[in-house]
């Protein structure tokens, strides 16, 4: 059974390839604006557990992202996240930091490297 299933994925892969082979018109970026969400984790590597031990926490996180297309593979934009939990966070003095939903908003460059589809 397994043998016929990674035959008929193989099969198929190959022929949805063949579909590939069609020119696709360019599509202009150029003043595009474009804004994604996602849902994900947040890696913090200073947190405290309950124990009170410095450990690497995952918290979940939503993030709202902004993008200008400045010309087809350049684009400006702005990166946010958004913590979902509280949590314990030890800074550089030693100190215990209480977080409660910190809101991390960055500015970035896109290089659009190659080709999507």
């Amino acid at each position: 059974m397994c043998k016929k299933w990674i035959c008929f994925t193989c099969l198929l892969s190959t022929a949805l390839g063949l579909f590939a082979q069609e020119e696709k018109e360019e599509e202009m970026l150029k003043g595009a604006h474009r804004i994604t969400t996602g849902l994900g984790h947040t890696h913090i590597s200073k947190g405290k557990n309950v124990d009170g031990k410095t450990v690497w926490l995952l918290q979940p996180s939503w993030s709202l992202n902004y993008d200008y297309w400045i010309v087809n593979k350049w684009a400006i934009g702005l990166q946010s996240d958004l913590v979902l939990e509280k949590f314990i966070v030890k800074d550089d003095s030693g100190e215990d930091l209480e977080r409660e939903n910190p809101w991390a908003v960055i500015p970035l460059w896109n290089l659009q490297t190659v080709e999507t589809f």
